[in-house]
């Protein structure tokens, strides 16, 4: 015996497992919750018959003329039923559209009081179009459940707008761990950066998205000028008042390069686009003129910890700050992922780490950090900087930083994972840090707006 228990618009139903006059105990198969309309009517003590949707007699395992038990709640019944029923948490995915916020809000509102069952396509009067895939009660997940105003709606996007940045540094070239969970294993690591990208595409295959993805390449180098060094210093002065190279707070030269790879693409096959990165790599020290052979100038790419991170989520930033011009009616949500080699620690500037935070607080982005390395052993992100970048700061910053040389800052705005793969698995999965609890307890303790130092 199978139980349906309905309501009308007023009300819900209950479980139970004796239903007729004589106190006959079913063995229940399966039972559950849902709402009907005005025009549901049935008499009591007879047979009749009921039409379920087919993805909801296939969410139960229900088949034509099974015999179910019909159950009416009573009014007084109601609360204490709902809170059995309830969703507490469901997420939906929206596709080939844009949705603002202010349409979520109203969405939201439109589910009220709403039965919704998994894969339920949900199309609200402004046009909103999205897909119940997960709904939670409690620390469990149900096949359906009633929406009410403490109900946690989730909007997931499969249609938004992803830019890579990846982090060419010396690290690309090293090996990585050669350990995993099924033995010994060599490889560099961009061939690990490769293999994420195939699990990947395969997972988007699978779900069947149409994100609009581009890939960034971003390095930095560093020129030395050897010769030319030893026998007129002031050459290094003049040098770095060129426009593309730069000097650091220790005084190297630097130069910063980027590069677009793929740029706004949407496929079927993600997996074409593996190829087009790999010659991007191949090509990229030629195409940024690394040279350490020479005997007058020697140009050597930066490590990761050294690299120009925050430059290149503000060059990226620079884009979808404007994206309310000319928006693209079937994106929605902006996403950044940063892709490096190393750990999460980075050397920043002080000055432009405020920067980069405030624009990522003003416009709303995301931003993703995956790192192909070992996680560290203390809070991750983790970015430092020296006192030089702190010689133009106030006064009560310089007292508060008086005896100390380098400062660290952990930033919020970021999520930051590790990639784990598993070989028998035919999909990646990414790995969190499991100090997330820890970084936000720390930067909370420090504050937002201020600066740790390291003794």
């Amino acid at each position: 015996v199978k139980t349906i228990v309905a309501g009308d618009d007023d009300g819900m139903g209950k479980l139970n497992n004796s239903f007729d006059n004589n106190s006959r105990v079913y063995e229940l198969r399966t039972s559950f919750v849902m709402k009907v309309g005005k025009h549901f009517a049935l008499k009591e003590n007879s047979r009749s018959q009921i039409s379920l949707l087919r993805q909801v007699a296939e969410l139960y395992n229900l088949s034509a003329y099974d015999t179910v038990t019909v159950t009416k709640i009573n009014k007084h019944h109601h609360d204490e039923v709902l809170k059995h029923v309830s969703t507490d948490f469901m997420m939906v995915t929206i596709k080939d559209q844009f949705i603002s916020r202010g349409e979520m809000f109203h969405y939201q509102n439109s589910l009220l009081g709403k039965w919704v069952f998994c894969g339920e396509r949900l199309t609200s009067q402004d046009g909103v179009r999205a897909i119940a895939k997960e709904i939670r009660h409690a620390d469990r997940i149900i096949n359906a459940g009633i929406v009410t105003k403490e109900t946690k709606i989730t909007f997931r996007s499969r249609s938004a707008r992803i830019i890579w940045i990846v982090q060419i540094s010396t690290e690309m070239w090293d090996y990585a761990s050669p350990y995993d969970s099924n033995g010994a294993r060599c490889q560099i690591y961009f061939d690990k950066f490769v293999q994420f990208m195939y699990r990947l595409f395969e997972k988007w295959k699978a779900l069947e998205v149409t994100h609009s993805l581009t890939v960034l390449f971003f390095s930095r180098t560093y020129v030395t000028l050897q010769r030319e060094m030893q026998s007129n210093q002031g050459r290094a002065t003049s040098f770095a008042n060129v426009s593309t190279v730069q000097a650091d707070c220790e005084g190297r030269l630097y130069q910063d390069h980027y590069k677009v790879v793929v740029e706004n693409e949407t496929r079927a096959d993600w997996e074409s686009l593996v190829l087009k990165i790999k010659r991007a790599f191949l090509e990229y020290p030629h195409n940024v003129g690394w040279n350490i052979s020479s005997e007058s100038e020697s140009r050597i790419p930066s490590t990761a910890a050294q690299g120009n991170l925050l430059e290149a989520i503000n060059v990226t930033m620079n884009v979808l700050s404007l994206h309310y011009i000319d928006r693209d009616l079937h994106r929605t949500g902006n996403s950044i992922v940063v892709i490096s080699a190393g750990n999460g620690v980075f050397e920043v500037e002080k000055k432009i780490a405020g920067i980069t935070k405030q624009r990522m607080m003003d416009n709303g982005i995301g931003s993703d950090m995956l790192c192909l390395g070992l996680p560290p052993l203390h809070v991750a992100p983790f970015f430092l900087y020296k006192d030089v970048a702190v010689a133009d700061t106030n006064a009560e910053d310089k007292n508060w930083f008086d005896d100390v040389k380098t400062f660290f800052e952990i930033p919020h705005w970021m999520n930051l994972s590790f990639v784990e793969y598993d070989p028998d698995k035919s999909i990646g999965s990414f790995q969190s840090t499991s100090i997330a609890q820890e970084t936000k307890i720390m930067a909370n303790a420090i504050g937002s707006n201020a600066f740790a130092y390291l003794p």
